[in-house]
C-alpha cells in the first residue's frame, strides 16, 4: 500500500507556490504557516521578499519557518510587480506555478490540490480560483448570468474584469488573475513571462499568450481553490493607499504602455476614450477605497465595513450586497428573497 501510494504521489504535478512580498511581513508569516499545512504531497513555496531592513525584525520567525525544506525565502531589493513575478517564475521548480499575494490566505488545506486537479487535462494552461472578501457571504449569491458571462474576460477596450466570487466553473476565460492564479511553467516560458510594469502586471502575460495559444488550449476559472482577500492591509504595490492623481497616472501608464504595446491601432483610435476612462476609474477607485477599514483616527470612531469594495460591477457593497440591511437577499429581511432578476 505504501509503495502504491508513493507511486501515486510521484505521478502528481509538482506545484510551486510563488509569493511576492513587500512590507507585509506579519501577514507573510501568517500566510507561510498556513501554506505549510497544505495536504498536497508535492509542492514548494518560493518567497520573493523585498522589504529590505524591515525584514530584520521578523528574521528569526522567517528563519524558523525556513527549516521546512519545502520553503525557500529569497531576499531582494524592491523589484517592482512585473519583475518580481518574472523572478518568482524563474526561481520556481514546479511544473505549475501558483501565484498568491502576501496578504491573502487560502481557505482550505486542499487549496493547492484543487488547483492541481485542473491540470489533469493537458489543454488546461492556467486556472484562477475564487476570491472571498467576507466568509459570511454565501458565494451562490454571486451566481448571476452576468457574472458568469463576464468572469475574467476583457472588455472590448481590453480592460480587465474580475467577477471571481461565484461558484460556477468556467472554461475559456481570457484572463489569469494576479493572485490565486496558477499557470503551467511551460506556458510562462513559451510567452516570455510578464512585462516590467509597476501595476496591472498580470495583463501582459494574458495578451502575450493570446498570440501563441493553440486552438485547444484554455484558461479556466475554478471556484474550488478559494482564498480570503484582505484588502485593508497596506504594503505591496500600495494601490489602495494612492491618491486620485497617483491612480490616474497609474491608469494612464497601463493604457499607454500595455494596451498601446499589444493593441496599438485600438489605442490610437480610441485614445480620447482611454484618457476619459483613466480619470473615471481613478476617481472611482479613490472613492471606493475609503470603505476599506483604516486605523482609528484621534477623536473618531473606527469605521468598519463588512467587506472591502472591489472596483467592478460585482462589488459586494453595491445595492445587491447580501450584508446590507436593505438588501432583499438577507435572510432577516422581512421582504423575503429576491428574484434572480434583482441580483
Amino acid at each position: 500500500m505504501t509503495i502504491a501510494r508513493e507511486a501515486a504521489e510521484r505521478s502528481l504535478s509538482f506545484v510551486s507556490v510563488a509569493v511576492r512580498s513587500y512590507h507585509r511581513l506579519p501577514q507573510l508569516i501568517e500566510l507561510l504557516n498556513r501554506l505549510l499545512l497544505q495536504d498536497y504531497p508535492r509542492f514548494e513555496v518560493v518567497v520573493i521578499e523585498q522589504s529590505g531592513a524591515d525584514a530584520d525584525a521578523h528574521r528569526a520567525a522567517l528563519q524558523d519557518l525556513s527549516r521546512d525544506p519545502r520553503l525557500r525565502i529569497l531576499y531582494y531589493p524592491p523589484l517592482g510587480a512585473g519583475p518580481a513575478r518574472n523572478e518568482a517564475a524563474r526561481q520556481c521548480r514546479g511544473d505549475i506555478v501558483l501565484f498568491l499575494d502576501d496578504d491573502d490566505l487560502p481557505l482550505d488545506r486542499d487549496w493547492i490540490a484543487a488547483h492541481a486537479a485542473n491540470y489533469d487535462d493537458p489543454n488546461c494552461v492556467a486556472v484562477s480560483g475564487r476570491q472571498v472578501l467576507d466568509e459570511r457571504v454565501d458565494p451562490a449569491l454571486y451566481d448571476t448570468p452576468k457574472n458568469h458571462r463576464l468572469c475574467l474576460r476583457y472588455s472590448w477596450l481590453k480592460l480587465p474584469r474580475g467577477r471571481t466570487y461565484h461558484t460556477r466553473r468556467i472554461i475559456g476565460v481570457t484572463q489569469v488573475a494576479g493572485t490565486n492564479g496558477s499557470i503551467r511553467r511551460a506556458a510562462i516560458e513559451r510567452t516570455g513571462g510578464w512585462d516590467n510594469e509597476f501595476d496591472h502586471d498580470e495583463d501582459s502575460f494574458n495578451f502575450r499568450f493570446a498570440r501563441v495559444k493553440a486552438k485547444a488550449e484554455y484558461f479556466a476559472y475554478d471556484p474550488k481553490p478559494a482564498i480570503l482577500r484582505r484588502l485593508d492591509i497596506p504594503g505591496g504595490v500600495g494601490r489602495r493607499q494612492l491618491g486620485t492623481l497617483a491612480l490616474l497616472r497609474s491608469e494612464l501608464r497601463f493604457y499607454s504602455a500595455v494596451i498601446r504595446r499589444y493593441f496599438p491601432l485600438r489605442f490610437w483610435l480610441l485614445c480620447p476614450l482611454y484618457m476619459w476612462l483613466a480619470l473615471v476609474r481613478a476617481c472611482r477607485f479613490t472613492r471606493e477605497a475609503r470603505h476599506i477599514v483604516r486605523p482609528e483616527l484621534p477623536g473618531r470612531r473606527l469605521r468598519e465595513v463588512s467587506a472591502p469594495r472591489p472596483l467592478r460591477h460585482d462589488n459586494p457593497l453595491r445595492h445587491d450586497n447580501p450584508l446590507r440591511h436593505d438588501n432583499p437577499l438577507r435572510h432577516d429581511n422581512p421582504q423575503g428573497i429576491a428574484s434572480a432578476d434583482q441580483t
